[in-house]
């Protein structure tokens, strides 16, 4: 299971470290690092007060360890509360809350989680409801509303970190607008190749840049103007012309893109039209090499864009107030997503505390690239592949059932997507390291499968399914809801109508939910239907249909994802 970044703005930070991650520190010593746990007056605050909670029979198989070391360090984990004021013990969660001096979180925190005897300590945070801000023109952000983006669910989860930046490539930036002053990092002009610092003119020549800005990054509950998809997130202005009509080429625009994710910026947002060049795709892949994502506006001239969504941009599309299409937007089986993009409410070039409104696929791209930027706020060791799922996987679906050739996999919603990015839990997984399917638990239906060296997608092994034959694993989904799968995947020399197929069992049926020849590693993050939820009987498969030794298909690093009911 992947643990977030421990950091200020989380409302409920979790102190889960590994067994025995801390045993050779002092826990009592000044720390190296900043303190785990840190007030936001408001928000979370300190109350003299913890909860613990002890390893539980779970971890055994989470941290690699006999059950009797558990229950021997639950029990420790007991006594070593014994030194402190009980305030309560809570039964159905196996939690004590106990004081402790005000001051001394950090360090009792560190101190039992120093044993490797506890799931986590933390403080018994005295906090605040969840509201939205208090930016004055946040009511004319249709586009943030519950029934549309469901943008104030998201940021009581998340509400993005500095760290994380967005560039925005466009006609650059209002550089004294008083909604985008606070986060601002250092600018740079793709067409003379120079930093702000060097000379480089940033100001907007146009005012596209201006809006595209605030729709990532308009800071948020400042009590001015609106508010951003990435109500904390650091933004940067890659101006991408010199020219008042804001025109750009494909090679400037890419310059610009690489050269943010040379110093470090997750997420380079395009609100141009090009989308289709192979140049784009090819920046793409150097982006998602540097741990770091493009996000390209589909267009709006209506028209359809034929190819595969799964390649190296993440291409948005527009919908209106009404959850439909927008007149304007391009869509097709090449088109990701999409986000709202009529009357999008932004940062105005026109002064210093000016907004005002557009429409475009302009808009509802720098909106999916500040949610991009709040993913990586939660966790900032996800993979490009990771954060993309779950961006996939929050969407509200739209059009067709499922992933669809208008809507692809449909509108963004904030809320859902970091529900998924703060609380999915791993039920199992499995990187085949072991270098057999014994350890995985995994059955077979004949010899055929091995796991071999040449079937890895990262590290040593991986498995190797050959001919007409399956792997399939069991796995418990009892107390779990929105249930994924994750996994990579790729084939080789399957004939017209053979195929590798993914399945999952909900005691009665098998349902498949992806079937492929592609030849090239695809990592896949697919959501499951309700059936899979809370179900002891679940089962998961991955089967070959194929009637030669030459036919095969290779997987690796498959997981099983749930969130806690």
């Amino acid at each position: 299971m992947r643990q977030l970044q421990l950091s200020a703005h989380v409302p409920t930070l979790i102190l889960a470290l590994a067994a025995g991650a801390l045993a050779q520190q002092d826990p009592l010593a000044p720390p190296t690092e900043p303190p785990p746990f840190v007030e936001i007056p408001g928000e979370q605050e300190f109350t003299g007060e913890m909860i613990a909670r002890p390893l539980q029979p779970e971890d055994a198989q989470r941290y690699g360890l006999p059950r009797f070391e558990v229950q021997a360090r639950a029990r420790a984990a007991a006594g070593a509360l014994r030194a402190y004021q009980l305030v309560e013990y809570v039964p159905e969660t196996d939690e004590t809350v106990f004081r402790v001096a005000p001051g001394s979180e950090n360090a009792v925190a560190r101190r039992l989680m120093a044993g490797g005897e506890f799931q986590y300590v933390e403080p018994n945070w005295r906090v605040y409801p969840v509201e939205c801000p208090n930016d004055p023109l946040f009511g004319n952000q249709w586009h943030h509303a519950a029934n549309r983006m469901n943008s104030c669910a998201g940021w009581g989860l998340e509400k993005g970190d500095l760290s994380v930046v967005i560039a925005i490539c466009d006609t650059g930036v209002r550089i004294n607008h008083e909604d985008l002053q606070l986060h601002r990092m250092e600018g740079y002009n793709a067409v003379d190749k120079l930093w702000e610092s060097q000379g480089g003119a940033v100001n907007d020549i146009n005012g596209h840049g201006t809006l595209t800005t605030g729709c990532a990054a308009a800071k948020g509950n400042n009590n001015k103007g609106v508010i951003g998809t990435g109500w904390s997130l650091s933004h940067r202005m890659m101006r991408v012309s010199n020219d008042s009509g804001g025109g750009s080429s494909i090679n400037t625009l890419t310059h610009a893109a690489r050269t943010a994710a040379d110093v470090g910026d997750r997420v380079a947002s395009v609100s141009y039209t090009g989308v289709k060049s192979s140049s784009v795709n090819s920046t793409g892949g150097y982006l998602n090499g540097k741990g770091a994502w493009l996000v390209w506006a589909a267009g709006n001239s209506d028209s359809k864009l034929g190819g595969k969504r799964d390649d190296n941009v993440i291409v948005v599309g527009a919908t209106n107030s009404s959850d439909g299409k927008a007149s304007f937007s391009s869509f097709g089986s090449f088109v990701d997503l999409f986000a709202p993009g009529t009357s999008i409410w932004s940062t105005s070039n026109s002064g210093n505390k000016s907004y005002g409104s557009a429409s475009g696929t302009s808009f509802s791209t720098p909106l999916t690239a500040g949610l991009l930027g709040l993913i990586w706020s939660a966790d900032p060791t996800l993979t490009p592949d990771d954060v993309e799922a779950i961006l996939r996987c929050g969407c509200d679906d739209l059009g067709g059932p499922g992933e669809d050739n208008t809507f692809g996999f449909g509108r963004i919603d904030v809320g859902r997507t970091m529900r998924l990015a703060v609380e999915y839990v791993s039920l199992f997984s499995d990187d085949f390291e072991s270098g057999d399917f014994t350890s995985g638990g995994w059955a077979t239906k004949n010899a055929k499968p091995k796991v071999l060296a040449k079937a890895s997608h990262a590290g040593m092994f991986g498995a190797r399914i050959k001919r007409s034959t399956w792997i399939e694993r069991a796995i418990d989904t009892k107390g779990f809801e929105d249930i994924v799968i994750k996994y990579n995947r790729r084939t080789k020399n399957f004939d017209s109508g053979e195929n590798l197929k993914v399945m999952w069992w909900d005691g009665s049926t098998w349902d498949s939910v992806d079937t492929t020849t592609k030849l090239k590693w695809t990592g896949r993050f697919r959501e499951l239907p309700a059936g899979a939820d809370d179900n002891p009987s679940f089962k998961i498969r991955f089967e070959t249909f194929g009637n030669e030794n030459r036919e095969r298909a290779d997987v690796d690093d498959v997981e099983v994802l749930g969130v806690q009911i």
